[in-house]
């Protein structure tokens, strides 16, 4: 039995030496890491090996229909469409920086568009009463893609919502993500013999790719006719009325984009190409927008492991290094490589507030911990930081008076780097306003994080912290 164990290590730390150039190639640019992972693989092999080839490797190959579909074939109809009044805005640093991005990064970041009406939805019921209105609605198409659908009341109601519109000739296209979402296949069984379409992203079966274990769409969108869409950090569960979330609604020609974010995702799973001009172009801006919406210009940016500089982690680090007066920060889950903690420390010394809100528990009790470990260098920084006593999933940047980001990233290697995630840059005084208000309504009931409550805990836990804290890549 010893000598079978000594070659079965032997041959495992072989096929880590020819693993050596892996992960060279995949971490070239962040060194600490690529050693970590070589480290491992030499201390013991038989375990790291499997774990860097199942779920190591940051890159992922996705064949993309046609992008750009609003600036090309529709690019003269968007503009000739009426668009509302917008606020006097004095133009954001992150939406004219775009347009000076590198060319191959253009492909995730869309140019920003101006006349957008966005309306805010400050919890989950209201979202999930605002999805049900809209799918019930619907005329010609629904188009849905949610990493976690949930087979409790609202997963089933929202379910019958498409079944009924299935069943009066809507096109109902669902995707979900095969790991995140538990429902199984048989709950979306009515939908599908009712007409409507359903896919997995990325399933696991026999022979699946390595990749498809990590690389996860989180992304939240819901797109109505073409004419309305809902984004933000929301899942599809009864939890999510529970827990303090956000999500907006946007009608404008960002809603094109987003159209087209769902097109190249299902293109993916299903081949389908959906780019015929009735999937496109739906929108009307309303008789008398001020009265029920924030006028915002708007840029769309995509992030995924398919891409060598992610385009959600860069957009970011762009928009929080123009904060002059303003950075406060609400996500659920903190994980923070180097380049964003010495953005939100440079801010703080340019004079920014800078302010983080997170959750004192969440569902991922790793994560709370892993993310502690950071609390000492940003507090000594001068950054604020609070811990909301409930669930806190909302995903939320406010950069100054004019700009907020919403959307499905996280804060953590995962969402810069392994997930597919989607956000929305939008700029308006009045949306960042009430925003604002929503932040001093949850760090009101938070409880502020002091340098020496990081002291006074024992020597125990900040080394349990500090430990899952090297983690922080595959959390």
């Amino acid at each position: 039995m010893a000598d079978i164990f000594q070659w079965v290590w032997w041959i495992c730390w072989g096929l880590s030496a020819c693993t050596v150039p892996s992960v060279l190639v995949q971490r070239a640019g962040r060194p600490s890491t690529a050693l970590s992972w070589i480290l491992a693989l030499f201390v013991f092999p038989p375990a790291v090996l499997p774990a860097w080839w199942l779920v190591g490797r940051t890159h992922l190959k996705v064949r993309r229909r046609r992008r750009r579909l609003s600036e090309s074939i529709f690019g003269e109809k968007l503009k000739a469409r009426p668009r509302g009044t917008e606020d006097p805005q004095p133009g954001s640093p992150v939406l004219s920086g775009i347009t000076g991005l590198p060319e191959d990064m253009k492909r995730w970041v869309f140019p920003p568009t101006t006349g957008n009406e966005v309306r805010l939805c400050e919890s989950g019921e209201k979202a999930f009463n605002a999805w049900e209105c809209a799918i019930r609605g619907a005329r010609r198409h629904v188009h849905l893609l949610f990493y976690i659908w949930r087979n409790d009341a609202t997963g089933t109601c929202l379910r019958d919502a498409l079944i009924d519109a299935a069943r009066r000739g809507v096109e109902v296209r669902l995707l979900v993500d095969a790991i995140g979402t538990p429902a199984p296949r048989s709950f979306f069984l009515p939908l599908i013999n009712a007409g409507g379409r359903v896919e997995w992203f990325l399933p696991l079966k026999f022979g699946s790719r390595p990749a498809a274990i990590n690389f996860r769409n989180h992304r939240k969108l819901l797109v109505i006719d073409g004419a309305a869409a809902f984004i933000g950090g929301m899942n599809v569960g009864d939890e999510y009325c529970a827990w303090v979330d956000l999500a907006v609604n946007i009608r404008g020609p960002a809603v094109d984009q987003m159209q087209e974010i769902f097109c190249d995702d299902w293109y993916y799973v299903t081949g389908e190409d959906l780019s015929d001009p009735r999937y496109f172009g739906g929108w009307e801006p309303s008789e008398n927008p001020r009265a029920a919406a924030h006028i915002c210009s708007c840029a769309v940016v995509t992030g995924g492991p398919h891409q060598r500089l992610n385009g959600i982690r860069e957009t970011m680090l762009l928009a929080m290094s123009s904060a002059t007066k303003r950075l406060w920060i609400m996500t659920p889950y903190f994980i923070p490589d180097v380049a964003l903690t010495q953005t939100l420390r440079l801010a703080r010394y340019r004079g920014a507030d800078v302010r983080l809100v997170v959750p004192a528990k969440n569902n991922w009790p790793l994560v709370r911990r892993a993310s502690r470990a950071y609390y000492p260098e940003l507090l000594d920084a001068g950054i604020r930081i609070c811990e909301f006593a409930g669930m806190l999933h909302a995903k939320v940047t406010i950069i100054d008076d004019n700009l907020v980001c919403i959307g499905s990233a996280n804060l953590d290697e995962r969402s810069f780097r392994l997930n597919f995630e989607m956000s929305c840059f939008l700029e308006s005084f009045s949306l960042n306003t009430d925003i604002v208000h929503f932040f001093n309504e949850i760090n009101g009931r938070s409880v502020e994080i002091r340098a020496a409550d990081v002291i006074t805990r024992s020597w125990l836990t900040r080394v349990v912290d500090a430990g899952l804290h090297l983690f922080s890549p595959v959390l």
